[in-house]
């Protein structure tokens, strides 16, 4: 399981690379950033690598203006998109010339004028003429600005690429909501919450992923209005890393392994989601409020349930090390997706998917997880219910298992049914000269020599004492009959290492009355008959069969 899922891992990062692998036909540009648009371009920066993550727009700034040139001093010819990696929530619009196209985002785009998916990209058949600029306008007000890269690209390029794109994000994306159905369906199989909580979490982080990337909107084709997707996207990360945590909780059992640390998720789950509440009221200051306490919080709740995870791994909790092994690479590409909007692994363009793949390598390993943890429990269901249907002395079934089990059976075969009604002659001697535990072993021999005897399909109980029921289905009397027999005839054959007063074995025998089932008789009914069939075999000398052929 972990070189599979060490492969696993090996191709999601291979695979997260190819939509964002280096472009051979990428246009090189010289683009400058104006605070704002009203602005004169003489006050314009220069972005020195447009293909990188840069931070161009802030809270403090959350409107400016690129002017892209080629450094060339001379646009090419030929069909070009021009594509933005920036937040689906950002407002982008592009000049050319006198044209502006309208104002779009990567969750509202603009019908015709995105030329993919995943990004904002404008088609371009024809460029400006010399050396004249493109202008984008970008806009982040209301949300929390993010960081933007750039690229030209011939459009049979990144018509390839998108398409990779598609394909791999759809990949991730339905292996996430695959193991989430999954893990639904165990939660109602198996009646645990832990199924529930991993479920809620990952479509909670998949709905987060299709928001940032854009994948809702196109090719999914959900709309969005302008405030609703971040407050959708807050309240789905709320429920991400709450999830997140009641799930550890559970599945790693923190309540034996890590008590103060767990208290210490709860806490966070709790704060997490009322802050979430608190940003859909209608008071603008508590909206605030929400917003500025929510960020900190999740920033701290991803590496708190690693450290969680990791204390309760070390505390022995096999199921918190596989959390840490799923968890680990995802927090790891969040944290280094944060540090791009300071300026750290803005090279590293294979960021912008790896969060996909991140997340269904974690799937992946913490269904993984969970399938043991269903087998174990069902393991225990199992030991449970034999414990509860089995006689610890003997190993056969109890009374009440082989009551349930031969009325099943009684009413699948109304009138093919017999039972075996068994009594051990002269036991209580055998325990008073020999003790309880020669008893005991002498009890356990007997069922197991019977149970050797009997067909596969037979059932065998110890009724109470060292009384003993079979019953056997699709039989006839004489049959049961000569079944009796043979079953007689091989426990008296039993020998057991203790000597009698001469220096004898001692030897057991066997009583048993047999009885058919009458047409609509109650099982109550059958043993009672068969019941009294053997003790006509008592008062006829023991060490012998009798049928009850009343009826019959």
């Amino acid at each position: 399981m972990v070189r599979l899922l060490s492969c696993f891992a090996l191709w999601l990062l291979l695979a997260g690379s190819l939509p964002v692998r280096a472009a051979a036909g990428e246009f090189p540009l010289d683009v400058r950033v104006l605070p704002a648009e009203s602005e004169p371009a003489a006050v314009a920066r220069p972005l020195p690598e447009p293909g990188w993550r840069n931070r161009v727009l802030s809270s403090a700034a959350p409107r400016a203006t690129l002017l892209i040139r080629p450094q060339s001093g001379a646009w090419p010819p030929g069909d070009w998109v021009l594509q933005l990696r920036i937040s689906p929530l950002h407002r982008v619009q592009l000049e050319q010339g006198e044209q502006r196209s309208a104002w779009t985002r990567g969750l509202n785009p603009q019908p015709g004028l995105h030329a993919g998916h995943g990004d904002v990209a404008f088609a371009l058949a024809e460029l400006p003429p010399g050396n004249a600029p493109l202008r984008v306008h970008l806009d982040s007000s209301g949300v929390l600005a993010s960081t933007i890269a750039l690229r030209l690209l011939p459009a049979d390029e990144y018509r390839a690429q998108d398409a990779a794109w598609l394909a791999y994000a759809g990949a991730t994306l339905a292996v996430m909501v695959a193991m989430a159905m999954m893990a639904l369906l165990f939660a109602a199989y198996l009646r645990d919450s832990s199924f529930l909580w991993y479920a809620g979490y990952l479509l909670a982080y998949v709905w987060i992923l299709g928001l940032q990337s854009g994948f809702l909107a196109a090719p999914l084709g959900l709309s969005f209005t302008a405030g609703g997707s971040p407050l959708s996207g807050r309240i789905a990360t709320a429920a991400a890393v709450a999830c997140a945590a009641m799930f550890l909780d559970r599945f790693a059992h923190l309540d034996v392994y890590a008590p103060r640390l767990r208290r210490g998720l709860h806490l966070l789950a709790g704060a997490i989601v009322l802050s979430s509440l608190a940003s859909v009221l209608p008071s603008e200051a508590w909206v605030q409020a929400a917003r500025a306490l929510t960020n900190p919080l999740i920033i701290l709740g991803g590496p708190l349930l690693l450290v969680t995870a990791l204390w309760a791994a070390l505390r022995g909790s096999r199921y918190a090390l596989i959390f840490a092994i799923g968890w680990a690479p995802l927090l790891a590409v969040t944290v280094m997706g944060s540090l791009q909007m300071f300026g750290l692994f803005s090279a590293w363009r294979w960021l912008d998917n790896a969060g996909m793949g991140a997340g269904a390598f974690e799937a992946l390993v913490l269904s993984a997880g969970l399938a043991y943890r269903s087998m174990e429990l069902r393991r225990d269901r199992d030991s449970a219910r034999h414990l509860a249907d089995v006689d610890p002395l003997t190993g056969l079934l109890n009374r009440r298992a082989w009551s349930e089990r031969v009325r099943r059976l009684m009413a699948d075969q109304p009138d093919g049914l017999c039972v075996l009604f068994i009594d051990l002659d002269h036991f209580k001697a055998l325990n008073d000269a020999h003790g309880h535990d020669l008893g005991d072993r002498a009890l356990a021999d007997v069922a197991a020599c019977l149970k050797r005897s009997l067909r596969a399909h037979d059932l065998l109980a110890r009724h109470g004492g060292e009384e003993l029921v079979a019953a056997l289905p699709r039989c006839g009397l004489d049959a049961a009959a000569r079944i009796a027999e043979q079953l007689r005839r091989a426990a008296s054959n039993l020998r057991f290492a203790a000597e009698g007063p001469q220096g004898e074995s001692p030897r057991l025998t066997l009583s048993i009355g047999v009885a058919r089932q009458r047409p609509g008789e109650s099982l109550e009914s059958l043993i009672r008959r068969a019941d009294a069939a053997m003790y006509t075999a008592k008062r006829s000398g023991r060490d012998r069969v009798e049928v009850d052929r009343e009826g019959a």
